[in-house]
């Protein structure tokens, strides 16, 4: 029964790490080939993205993950844990 929980935890986490990586991409992909010209640039661009509902998102995801992972190794080996 331990397995199946392990194993449907890591499955979650999966998911949310998943997740995160399609929302974050979905949200950096229109700065591909930005050119920064200086300081001011940098800050713009930053608080952009931080007031964006998309990098919450992900960041959620991502936090998400961790958590879960986290939780897995208070009660599994990580010789069973990391190969899934």
């Amino acid at each position: 029964m331990r397995k199946i929980k392990t194993i449907l935890a890591l499955l979650f986490a999966m998911t949310a790490t998943t997740l995160g990586d399609i929302f974050m991409a979905r949200l950096l992909r229109p700065y591909e080939g930005v050119q920064i010209a200086g300081l001011s640039q940098i800050y713009n661009i930053a608080i952009s993205l931080l007031c964006s509902h998309t990098f919450w998102i992900a960041v959620a995801c991502f936090l998400t993950f961790f958590i879960t992972w986290l939780s897995v190794l208070s009660y599994e080996d990580l010789s069973f844990a990391l190969p899934l």
